[in-house]
C-alpha cells in the first residue's frame, strides 16, 4: 500500500551547466554543496514558464510533481501531470484519462493558463534517447502555438539522464516559451525580437535534518526523535537523504532498536538500491533477479576499483568501462542496461553511469575480494595484489586503501594475515575507510601504536580521517590507549589532535581528566587545548564542564581561540562574568 503523500514543502537548487555533472548527482543525496545557486520552493518554481528539475532515483520527485498539479487543481487551476515515456507511441489525447482529455480540449479552445508537469526525462529514453525527442514534438503539436503562449510546463529527469548539450537545445526547440523572448527597442521605436530567455535548470534538494525527522514521523517511526539522534550519532547522514533511504532505514531501527553498524548499513543501502522496479518497462522485458543483481554489482564494483576508473560507458562511445565485458558472458546485452539502471548507481556525465555511493562500490569491492578467496585465490595472490614490494618492505597500494580497509574488518580465515600486512604498510587507512567497529579490539589498539610509532620524531605531518570513522574506531576499551597516547609529546601533533577528535565523537568519558589535564598546560598547542576542550563538553558532563570552569579561571593567560571556545564552552551557566 502506498505511503500518503507527506507535504515537507520541498526546495529547489538552480543547476548551472557549468556545474559538474558528477557533483550535481552527488548533492541530489547529500548536503555537500548547499547554499550555492538560487533557492525555490514549489509557489516560486510554479511563477516559472518553463522548469526541468533534475533528482536522483529515490528522491521523491514524481510524488512531488503529482501533488504539485493536484494542489493547482484544488486551487482552482488547470493542470495535468503527464508521464512522458507514453508519449512515445501516441498522442497526448489518447494517452489522457476521459475527463482530463476533455479538459484539455476546452482549455485549448480557451484563454486561461495551464500548468503541464512531464515525468520524466529517463522513462522517455529507457529504449532509446531519441524516442525522448519524439515525445517532445507530441506534446509540442498537442499545444500548438496558441497553447504554448498560455502553457507553464515543469520537465523531470534523473540527473544521470540529463544531457545538457544535447537535451537542453531540443526541450528550447520544442517547448521554449514564446513570451519571453529577449526584445531590443530600436531608437526608431521598433522591437527587434531576440533568442528566447534561458530555461531554469533546477535540482530537488535531499533531505535535511528537520525534513528527514517530519518524514520519519509521518511515516509512523516509533520515535522519531531518537531515531534521527542515532543518525547523527552514527554519521549516517549520506544513507538518508531520501524518502526511500529513511524508509528502510527506519524500518531496519523499528525492528532492531538500533541503526545497525556501518556494514550493516551498507549491505542493506546496496540491496535496497538492487531492487528491480517492475513499473518500468526496460526491467519488465529483461528481468533480473536480485541474486544476479548483486553478483553483477560485485564485478563491476571490482572493475571499478581494479581499473582505477569510477564511470560505466553505456552509450558505446568507449569513454569508460565496459560492463558488458565485465559481467557475466551469459548475460544478453540490456541486462547490463537494466543493471545500470538500477538506484545504486547514477550519472558520471552522460552516456556514463557511476556508483551513487562511494562507500558502496569500495565495500562491494571488498565483498567481491572475499568471494574470490573463497574460490580458492591464494595468500600469495591476495598479497601481490594488495602489495607492492619496495626496498623496506611491502607497501599498501594508495588505490586499495578502501577495499583493504573493509577486508579488514572481515573474520576470515586469511583475515590476520591481511591485517599484519597493514599493519606493518598503512595503519593509518582505518581513519578513514571501511567499518573500523568490526575490527578486532587488539588489532585496533596495535593501529593507533603503530600509527603514532610511523609518525614519532615529526615536527608535522598530513593525517587525514573521517569522522565517521573515528567514531566507529574508538571504544571505551580503548581509552587508556587514547589517553596514553594523548599524552605522549614525542608523538606527532596532528596525531594527537585526532586522537582526541576521537574521543569527543565517541563521547569517551574516561578520557575527560586527560583533556582536562591539557587545557591546563598552557606550554601545549592551541589547537591540541581547543580539541580537549571539546572532549570535556562532548564527554564530561555538567561535572566535567564545571571542572573545565576552574581550570579556565586559573589559566595565567591563553591565546583568543582558546578563550573563544571556552567561551563557548561555559558562557554563561559556569561562568558568571567574562572579563
Amino acid at each position: 500500500m502506498p505511503l500518503p503523500f507527506v507535504d515537507l514543502k520541498r526546495r529547489f537548487r538552480e543547476w548551472h551547466p557549468a556545474s559538474d555533472v558528477a557533483a550535481a548527482a552527488v548533492q541530489s543525496y547529500t548536503r555537500l554543496g548547499e547554499g550555492a545557486g538560487t533557492s525555490y520552493d514549489w509557489k516560486r518554481l510554479c511563477t516559472e514558464r518553463r522548469a526541468i528539475i533534475l533528482a536522483e532515483p529515490g528522491s521523491g520527485k514524481t510524488r512531488e510533481m503529482q501533488e504539485a498539479a493536484s494542489r493547482l487543481r484544488h486551487g482552482g487551476m488547470i493542470a495535468f501531470f503527464i508521464r512522458l515515456d507514453r508519449l512515445v507511441a501516441a498522442t497526448l489525447q489518447e494517452i489522457l484519462a476521459p475527463a482530463p482529455a476533455a479538459e484539455f480540449e476546452r482549455w485549448l479552445n480557451a484563454e486561461a493558463e495551464a500548468f503541464f508537469f512531464l515525468d520524466s526525462v529517463d522513462e522517455a529514453k529507457l529504449t532509446r534517447a531519441a524516442d525522448f525527442y519524439v515525445a517532445l514534438a507530441r506534446f509540442s503539436k498537442a499545444l500548438g502555438s496558441n497553447g504554448a503562449a498560455r502553457a507553464r510546463i515543469f520537465l523531470s529527469s534523473r540527473v544521470s539522464e540529463w544531457c545538457h548539450d544535447v537535451d537542453y537545445p531540443e526541450v528550447s526547440s520544442h517547448l521554449g516559451d514564446p513570451l519571453q523572448r529577449n526584445e531590443t527597442t530600436r531608437e526608431d521605436g521598433s522591437i527587434v525580437a531576440g533568442r528566447t530567455k534561458p530555461l531554469l535548470v533546477v535540482k530537488l534538494e535531499p533531505f535535511d535534518r528537520d525534513e528527514a525527522l517530519a518524514f520519519a514521523r509521518a511515516i509512523g517511526t516509533r520515535d522519531a526523535d531518537q531515531f534521527v539522534a542515532d543518525i547523527d550519532a552514527g554519521f549516517a547522514w549520506e544513507f538518508a537523504r531520501r524518502p526511500l533511504d529513511v524508509i528502510d532505514l527506519a524500518k531496519f531501527w523499528s525492528e532492531t532498536g538500533r541503526l545497525g553498524t556501518l556494514t550493516e548499513i551498507v549491505r542493506a543501502h546496496v540491496r535496497r538500491n538492487l531492487r528491480e522496479n517492475p513499473d518500468r518497462e526496460l526491467e519488465t522485458r529483461n528481468p533480473l533477479s536480485e541474486a544476479d543483481a548483486l553478483q553483477g554489482s560485485h564485478t563491476l564494483a571490482a572493475a571499478t576499483v581494479l581499473c582505477q576508473q569510477t564511470s560505466f560507458d553505456v552509450s558505446g562511445a568507449g569513454d569508460g568501462i565496459d560492463a558488458t565485458s565485465c559481467l557475466p558472458a551469459d548475460w544478453p546485452n540490456p541486462r547490463a542496461q537494466v543493471m545500470l539502471s538500477r538506484p545504486l548507481f547514477d550519472d558520471a556525465s552522460y552516456g556514463k553511469r557511476q556508483f551513487h555511493h562511494r562507500r558502496a562500490v569500495e565495500f562491494l569491492a571488498a565483498d567481491w575480494m572475499a568471494e574470490r578467496m573463497a574460490a580458492g585465490c591464494t595468500l600469495l595472490s591476495l598479497r601481490n595484489i594488495f602489495f607492492e614490494a619496495q626496498c623496506d618492505g611491502m607497501s599498501l597500494r594508495p588505490s586499495l586503501d578502501a577495499t583493504a580497509a573493509w577486508l579488514c574488518g572481515m573474520q576470515e580465515h586469511w583475515s590476520p594475515d591481511l591485517r599484519s600486512w597493514v599493519l606493518r604498510s598503512r595503519p593509518e587507512i582505518h581513519l578513514r575507510y571501511g567499518d573500523p567497529a568490526a575490527l578486532p579490539l587488539e588489532y585496533r589498539r596495535q593501529a593507533l601504536q603503530r600509527i603514532a610509532t610511523n609518525y614519532a620524531g615529526r615536527g608535522h605531518a598530513w593525517i587525514e580521517a573521517d569522522d565517521q570513522a573515528l567514531v566507529r574506531l574508538a571504544t571505551a576499551d580503548l581509552t587508556e590507549e587514547i589517553n596514553r597516547l594523548v599524552l605522549d609529546a614525542s608523538i606527532v601533533l596532528e596525531f594527537r589532535w585526532q586522537l582526541l577528535r576521537m574521543a569527543a565523537l565517541a563521547k569517551l568519558a574516561g578520557c575527560v581528566d586527560t583533556a582536562l589535564h591539557l587545557v591546563a598546560t598552557s606550554m601545549l598547542s592551541e589547537d591540541l587545548r581547543i580539541e580537549a576542550v571539546d572532549v570535556v563538553v562532548q564527554a564530561g558532563g555538567d561535572t566535567g564542564v564545571q571542572r573545565l570552569a576552574d581550570v579556565a579561571r586559573a589559566l595565567p593567560n591563553f591565546g583568543d581561540s582558546l578563550a573563544f571556545h571556552l567561551v563557548q564552552a561555559l558562557y554563561p551557566r559556569h561562568f558568571d562574568n567574562i572579563d
